[in-house]
């Protein structure tokens, strides 16, 4: 809680809490200011603290007046969106979270860090939400390559599955039948009979 006093009277009339993000020393008046440096102060704590885990240092001026509450509602530290991260005890995310990797993705708010894209699965993009299932056909070998370092079946076989991650994915065509294309998707494609 700071103190404020009245402006025609020396004495204190009674202690108020400080606008959010200033503090002040016991006894003393709050220092508006003088906010808290890449660290907020919320409603009823007396220190200012550092983001946590998950958020951003919002940078942008926040207007507050200390005559008028609904300026204190906004918060400093500001959760990290989809796609993105911050972890407190690396660095401060200052007006923003730190994009995902190429083959990491982050699908919630308020992350800390970002998730491995899985097997069979690729995203080459930074700052994703999600990351693409490897296409049928084929299968993929890498998480952060175009295309997931997509790999056709070769001629003879044929992957209808999404998702595959090795050269096991791709099935031998049916008995009695062929084919000379590469990456093909179904069985379908292995129509011509051996005659």
């Amino acid at each position: 809680m700071g103190l404020t006093a009245d402006a025609d009277s020396p004495f204190i009339k009674q202690c108020k809490e400080c606008m959010p993000d200033h503090i002040q020393g016991l006894g003393q008046l709050c220092k508006n200011d003088k906010p808290c440096l890449y660290e907020e102060r919320p409603l009823g704590q007396d220190q200012c603290s550092s983001c946590p885990n998950g958020t951003y240092y919002y940078e942008n001026p926040l207007l507050r007046n200390e005559n008028d509450i609904s300026t204190w509602l906004t918060d400093r530290c500001v959760d990290c969106p989809a796609g993105t991260y911050a972890d407190a005890s690396d660095m401060t995310a200052i007006r923003q979270c730190f994009n995902c990797a190429p083959g990491t993705y982050q699908n919630e708010n308020g992350s800390s860090d970002c998730k491995e894209c899985g097997s069979g699965s690729f995203q080459t993009e930074f700052g994703a939400s999600t990351c693409d299932d490897c296409a049928v056909g084929g299968y993929c070998d890498a998480v952060d390559v175009f295309n997931g370092g997509f790999k056709p079946c070769p001629s003879g076989t044929f992957n209808d599955k999404t998702g595959s991650n090795s050269i096991d994915a791709c099935e031998l065509c049916p008995r009695g039948t062929f084919s000379i294309e590469v990456g093909a998707n179904s069985n379908n494609n292995n129509n011509s009979k051996i005659t």
